[in-house]
């Protein structure tokens, strides 16, 4: 019966398994760090963003949603900054999609590493708008926003609304 070692010697087959189990630690570390920061929070003012060509936001206070739409990157930014006006800072918290956590593309063609590149940068905006305003936010990894039909979001927020799927997903992040 052969086996997967090739002639590795313990010592060899004992430092893949050390390097191995390391990073599988390391992925369940992320991973319980990402399902902590989507847990509830205490916040009254809740911002869900989906960052992109066609950036998707929500907008919660106090368990209504005010908005949920899609729009142009500065109108998206404009607006957080504007609701987050005069709020305590520990009433707020925004939640963006951060494509940057995602570290596996696939078989990907080169249009969409560019388009992942482009929205990888405007993570890197979002983070700077809500640093340089103090605006307190969690960065969520990708698997955990999860895409839903318009009637699956109809039914899971009563929101009867007209959504697209960055829209849903914003406020995916803020249910």
């Amino acid at each position: 019966m052969e086996n997967s070692f090739n002639g590795m010697s313990p010592e060899e087959i004992q430092r893949a398994y050390d390097i191995s189990l390391k990073k599988r630690n390391a992925r369940h570390d992320k991973m319980k760090e990402q399902a902590e920061a989507m847990q509830p929070t205490k916040a009254t003012l809740l911002i869900g963003i989906d960052p992109g060509t066609h950036t998707g936001i929500a907008i919660k206070e106090h368990g209504k949603f005010y908005i949920i739409g899609t729009m142009q990157i500065y109108k998206a930014i404009e607006t957080v900054v504007c609701f987050c006006e005069g709020v305590n800072s520990t009433d707020i918290l925004v939640r963006f999609e951060d494509a940057r956590l995602r570290t596996y593309f696939g078989k990907s063609d080169r249009e969409k590493l560019q388009g992942a590149g482009s929205v990888k940068r405007d993570c890197a905006i979002w983070e700077e708008v809500l640093t340089e305003y103090k605006i307190p936010f969690q960065r969520i990894h990708p698997r955990y926003v999860k895409a839903t039909t318009a009637e699956q979001f109809k039914t899971l927020t009563g929101w009867h609304g007209q959504t697209s799927i960055h829209a849903r997903e914003a406020a995916w992040l803020i249910l």
